[in-house]
């Protein structure tokens, strides 16, 4: 049988919720802080949404005025650091939205804590402490992704369902907002939303009260969210928001990759690593005791059975999406940490009678815990060499580059939207704009070797500035013909560590 309910009322408790708190904060920041630093590289879509708030905040709309792949939820969250940035100055800004963001992380492992308490106090703190330490989590929010506010909204959203009231409308409604909020900063938001509705009206939460009449509070109040966050957006220029959010998005090629190593990611380990049959072995042996936590879960937890459906569908979608990148992982350990703390504390209270087996219990889910700390890496990052790529852009009258990130970090984004340069915050995401439909499945760097929109779309980018920065090498699917082109109009290359910086010959070689 599930433990009763659990809070944490007492002193120790709290302490303990506390100590889950700072040690997910470390996880998270430590690794960064040893390796690129806060405004080093840590990936691309970080910068691009980063540069998508600062666009907004001087004026720049998204849609209307350039292109964003997702809907407008995550440049309005950004937008108070895109404001400091522009007090400061970008790597300030930049740095200071970070460490907001490992915080959103932290608080919640926090959260999933509260949320797991729901079944037994046990389910809790294992829940809790998994989701601190697993790298499937930590490697999204580490830097700006999606995923950390997306995961607070759908948390807080359930405590504000499960406040052990009988369920109305009105605090059906308030949770609805919230879900609704996190739908406004990715579309695939829809299926929590989805998932908690026929939740709510099924009975599944456990809850008393009118259960359809809550469950159109929280249709209603997700509805009205989504509305107000995209809206203005979406009246501003309606065609490029469906053609950007919805039409790009769902004629994205594939990856072609395969369901193990998208296994392998869910997991929490890297999506590069060995292939040998016993890596196979394991990752599908993992999956299976997954697998058999939903099932377990569902049939003696009922008040769990939503999370369990959760985590099925998530997984489904993830692992049958053309898209799939390593920080979706991110998306499902939320989920994976509460039913996986409740399977675990079933399993800790079926041999309860039995001390050897209850302490020897009780020490393999320490163990377990402090294994996977030991998969998280110790450094992450790379160093972006920005006092020397300030000096070679000093000079330059609008900037372009293949990652907005050194934009930022050397302020060059801020001077080209006071200049009024041509914004592009998503350099190749604009290959699924400009070349739907077409582009082959596989490598996303080698099929826009063959997009020729893209093509036509970058060398008129770079050939319109004073200066480019090249950090991502093959990645940027630029033909030879385009890079001939590049090279042509900026001829003069200096190197920064990682960072390629072409000017005009005309400039002074530092």
């Amino acid at each position: 049988m599930p433990e009763a309910r659990w809070v944490p009322r007492t002193r120790s408790d709290r302490l303990i919720v506390a100590g889950i708190v700072v040690g997910a904060f470390l996880v998270r920041a430590v690794p960064v802080l040893r390796g690129g630093g806060l405004d080093g590289f840590l990936g691309y879509d970080d910068g691009v949404y980063f540069a998508a708030a600062a666009g907004l905040v001087n004026g720049v709309l998204p849609y209307r005025d350039f292109l964003l792949l997702h809907p407008p939820g995550i440049a309005l969250v950004l937008s108070p650091f895109a404001l400091l940035a522009g007090a400061t100055d970008g790597a300030t800004g930049f740095a200071a939205a970070r460490l907001t963001f490992m915080a959103i992380g932290a608080l919640n492992a926090g959260l999933v804590t509260l949320v797991a308490g729901r079944y037994g106090r046990r389910a809790a703190l294992i829940g809790g402490a998994l989701y601190a330490v697993w790298y499937a989590a930590a490697r999204a929010e580490r830097t700006l992704y999606l995923l950390g506010p997306q995961t607070t909204l759908l948390l807080v959203a359930v405590l504000v369902l499960m406040s052990g009231r009988p369920l109305r409308m009105r605090r059906a409604a308030v949770a609805g907002v919230l879900l609704g909020a996190a739908v406004a900063i990715q579309v695939w938001a829809v299926v929590p939303v989805t998932v908690v509705a026929v939740s709510i009206l099924l009975g599944w939460l456990g809850l008393a009260g009118d259960r359809r009449r809550a469950t159109i509070g929280l249709l209603v109040g997700a509805g009205v969210a989504l509305a107000a966050v995209c809206g203005p957006f979406f009246a501003a220029a309606p065609a490029r928001f469906i053609g950007y959010v919805l039409t790009d998005q769902i004629d994205r090629p594939s990856l072609d990759i395969g369901p193990v190593t998208r296994l392998r990611v869910l997991e929490g380990f890297s999506l590069a690593g060995h292939r040998s049959l016993l890596a196979t072995a394991v990752i599908v042996g993992l999956a299976v005791v997954g697998a058999i936590a939903v099932v377990v879960v569902a049939r003696r937890v009922p008040a769990a059975r939503m999370w369990c459906v959760l985590a099925a569908s998530e997984t489904a979608y993830l692992l049958v999406a053309p898209n799939f990148f390593t920080h979706y992982s991110a998306w499902l350990a939320p989920v994976a940490a509460i039913v996986l703390g409740t399977a675990a504390s079933l399993a800790i209270g079926a041999v309860e009678r039995s001390r050897r087996f209850f302490r020897l219990a009780q020490v393999g889910a320490v163990g377990v815990l402090a294994a996977m700390a030991l998969f998280v890496p110790r450094t992450q990052g790379t160093v972006i060499e920005r006092t020397a790529l300030e000096t070679d852009i000093r000079n330059a009258g609008c900037i372009s580059a293949d990652d907005p990130e050194l934009l930022i970090v050397t302020s060059g984004l801020l001077r080209d939207l006071r200049r009024g340069c041509p914004l592009i915050v998503d350099p190749t995401g604009t290959s699924y704009d400009t070349d739907r439909g077409r582009l082959a499945a596989g490598p996303v760097g080698k099929s826009r070797l063959a997009a020729p929109g893209y093509q036509s779309a970058m060398e008129e980018w770079y050939d319109d500035s004073n200066a480019a920065l090249f950090a991502r090498g093959a990645a940027d699917g630029l033909d030879p013909a385009t890079r001939e082109e590049i090279a042509d109009e900026l001829p003069v290359v200096v190197a920064q560590g990682n960072v390629t910086v072409m000017l005009p010959g005309a400039h002074p070689v530092p």
